[in-house]
């Protein structure tokens, strides 16, 4: 999806038996070892023999080969060229472009003498910027310094470390002190520049906060810091939870009076892929309570296939906004002049919003809202109502409600092409789709209306799509009333279909009976329950199978869920 001058192509292999092949001359017909080649998505298996040299250079015009890779990125070059090959490697030919300086992964920190600190720095390469980031994650917060971008930066889709990191867990897991982190401190002016093909690609490890805090910045300080006039071209990130483009996370650190950040004139364009356990946004992952916010003249705008995406762990609260995960203050929130537009916005837990997936108290002016898809793809029947915390806003209303009507203002706003898609119909939104619900300390959700002015009296440009009548219930009438001896049933409803699921894991095998679909079905919004079950015993495989004829009669049976790690 992804438009990168680093290009990743391989050698086109003919499979043993065309001695005529020019990539692999000595290619033999043994079986001794598999090798994978990847072009643009597409894979091409060659068996070998354990000693097929290596493929010849390949070529691209206006390109340079730069050597084979273990991943896509180009980050783990493959250097172990024996006689013996490894079976089973996948092998990437990285191309750059030719004459182009392209960023290889170095770090530059000479531009910093610690023993003469200076209030200013200028960042002209990729090197640099990369310093930046090992010099804060070594401890170096550089607060009060002022860093300013002088020439665009293309990162190159390289495996970016993150400026701030996550230093210690070991207290509060979301890391409200503090403490527990190395935090950007400074101010940071792009002047204009642009950061391209920013790339995290770590792997996402739900069961704790690892791979968390990640953007451009890591994790910045809440006080007095600005970022702005930048714009970050391509994203793909990929982590646990607190995720966005510019900024992963900001902290509190327990006092109210010194936080304030302010982030202005800062773009997010091109194809974006935020996918995060929870608290993902397009610009902002997560803020904590207590912090001033002001976005100012911002934008998310993605190309088509762009993507925000909090769907992990079911366990923690996965807010989802087009630009901002989850903005906690209930100090002040200030949107002004901002838009998101071209994003697919998903969330399973909790809260999705086109703006925020949660909001504390503030003002959204100046607000556009774009061709956004915003999505529950889950409900949790022990909170149904988090099925209708989404809105062309913001999912939840946060805080406590001490100014009435004035919680939230919203003015001057324009939607257009903007749908919500909740899982089942059994709720409708509040606020004509804008805001979801409000949600307090205790995470009592309610109507957020009485709490927010400026709701306007008709709102055009917003749809609502259900997708479901399911309940998630699982109905098997059709089978216990049937007449002895019938053996073909016909399945209409989707707890018709979960039924045939429940009577096969509790014992009835089906076997010599058939089962047809009258209808297309869709199961959104509860995870399935799959139709047949078996745990591995020695060689042998116990359980319930399904042993009968399943005829869908050409019909779609579309939103299955199956969230099962074991």
């Amino acid at each position: 999806m992804k438009k990168f001058p680093v290009l990743i192509l391989t050698a086109v292999l003919i499979l043993a038996g065309c001695s005529q092949d020019p990539v692999f001359d000595d290619l033999v017909n043994q079986l001794d070892t598999t090798i994978t080649y990847v072009v643009d998505g597409q894979e091409t298996l060659v068996k070998a023999a354990v000693s097929a040299p290596l493929a010849e250079e390949p070529s691209k015009e206006g390109y340079d080969f730069i050597g084979w890779a273990l991943d896509e990125s180009g980050t783990q070059m493959y250097t172990d060229w024996g006689d013996a090959l490894d079976s089973g490697l996948r092998l990437y030919a990285i191309f750059r472009l030719s004459g182009a300086d392209v960023w290889d992964g170095s770090v530059d920190t000479s531009w910093y003498d610690a023993e003469n600190p200076r209030t200013g720095y200028e960042i002209a390469t990729a090197e640099q910027l990369a310093g930046l980031a090992q010099l804060v994650n070594e401890g170096a917060s550089f607060k009060g310094v002022t860093f300013t971008l002088v020439e665009d930066i293309d990162l190159a889709d390289r495996a970016w470390t993150p400026i701030g990191s996550l230093v210690s867990n070991t207290g509060n897991p979301y890391g409200e002190d503090e403490s527990f982190f190395h935090v950007f401190s400074g101010s940071f002016d792009g002047q204009g520049h642009k950061i391209s093909n920013l790339n995290i690609p770590q792997e996402r490890l739900s069961a704790n906060f690892t791979n968390s805090y990640i953007g451009l910045f890591g994790v910045v300080s809440a006080e007095d810091n600005a970022i702005s006039n930048l714009t970050i071209e391509n994203v793909a990130i990929e982590g646990n939870s607190f995720g966005g483009a510019l900024v992963g996370y900001i902290p509190n650190d327990g006092d109210a009076s010194n936080q304030s950040v302010t982030i202005s004139n800062v773009d997010i364009t091109g194809d974006i892929a935020i996918d995060m356990g929870s608290n993902a946004g397009g610009m902002l992952g997560r803020i904590e309570t207590q912090s001033e916010l002001l976005i100012e003249g911002c934008s998310v705008t993605g190309l088509p296939g762009s993507f925000i995406s909090a769907t992990g762990d079911r366990g923690t609260t996965s807010f989802a906004g087009g630009m901002v995960g989850a903005a906690y203050s209930n100090t002040s929130n200030v949107f002004n002049n901002v838009s998101v537009s071209g994003l697919d916005v998903t969330g399973e837990l909790e809260a999705v919003g086109g703006l925020a997936g949660l909001i504390g108290k503030g003002k959204v002016s100046g607000l556009t809202v774009n061709d956004v898809d915003l999505s529950i793809t889950y409900v949790n029947p022990s909170y149904p109502n988090d099925n209708k915390a989404m809105g062309a806003v913001a999912g939840h209303i946060y805080g406590t409600p001490d100014s009435g009507a004035g919680h939230l203002t919203l003015s001057d706003m324009s939607f257009s092409d903007v749908s919500l898609n909740f899982a089942i119909m059994e709720f409708t939104p509040f606020c004509q789709g804008l805001v979801g619900t409000f949600r307090s300390d205790s995470y009592e959700r309610t109507d957020p209306s009485s709490i927010i002015s400026g709701i306007p009296e008709a709102v055009t440009g917003v749809s609502l799509v259900f997708a479901s009548e399911w309940k998630g219930n699982a109905e098997t009438s059709w089978y216990d009333n049937a007449p002895e001896g019938v053996s073909e049933f016909q399945l209409s409803t989707e707890a018709q279909l979960a039924g045939l699921a429940k009577l096969v894991n509790e014992g009835e095998s089906f076997a010599g009976k058939t089962i047809s679909l009258a209808g297309d079905l869709d199961v959104s919004g509860y995870e399935w329950t799959p139709i047949g079950n078996a745990v591995r015993n020695s060689a042998s495989l116990d359980g319930t199978p399904f042993s009968g004829v399943f005829d869908g009669n050409g019909h779609t049976i579309k939103g299955l869920t199956i969230n099962k790690r074991t």
